[in-house]
């Protein structure tokens, strides 16, 4: 009888709070920006592949499902195609902080790896550095995400996951500039439950 009750014990351990860290590898979506201050130039904005890093607190309960609070950063930086052939180049970057809550479900299967996928919405700042046209602005937008990938379990409180997200927010509206802002990251990170 001592070791089913063992056993719900050591299940009933899995719900507990935890900490995470992660790291991006991210690329930002073609997008345009319309310099309203420049006579409603537009110009394609292509950007390198960028970095990013994030915290989260969270907790997380036997039937799968977590919840965590996420703060996140993220940079790219930004080439500026001409919208005509007599117009120059411009060179910038552009990058976002974001508080996330998000709400995960993380079946609890008796492998050393398991799946999950979710879902978060918060808000961002997002800011865009263009020297060349007198850009330097933010803009505070909602922001949403969505999460998949895997978790291998380095024992009972720590864990390696990887995945892929995507993260986006609405339009940021500078001053006399729009643009879009989408990216598809890919992630590494270790979680500590405590």
């Amino acid at each position: 009888a001592a070791v089913p009750l063992e056993a719900g014990a050591a299940e009933g351990r899995q719900s507990a709070t935890y900490f995470a860290v992660s790291g991006f590898f991210l690329g930002l979506t073609d997008t345009e920006i319309r310099d309203i201050t420049a006579g409603g130039i537009e110009r394609d904005m292509e950007s390198d592949d960028g970095w990013g890093g994030g915290l989260a607190l969270g907790y997380g309960s036997r039937g799968g499902l977590r919840f965590e609070v996420e703060g996140a950063y993220r940079k790219n930086d930004a080439n500026l195609r001409p919208g005509g052939p007599v117009l120059p180049a411009s060179e910038g970057d552009i990058h976002s902080i974001a508080i996330m809550g998000n709400l995960y479900f993380e079946p609890q299967l008796k492998f050393p790896v398991n799946p999950y996928i979710g879902a978060g919405a918060g808000y961002a700042n997002v800011a865009l550095d263009v020297n060349d046209l007198d850009i330097d602005d933010d803009d505070w937008v909602f922001a949403y995400q969505a999460m998949a990938g895997a978790v291998l379990k380095l024992g009972a409180q720590a864990g390696l996951f990887a995945g892929y997200r995507y993260f986006a927010t609405d339009d940021p509206a500078f001053q006399g500039t729009d643009i879009e802002y989408r990216t598809h990251n890919l992630e590494v990170g270790l979680r500590f439950g405590f």
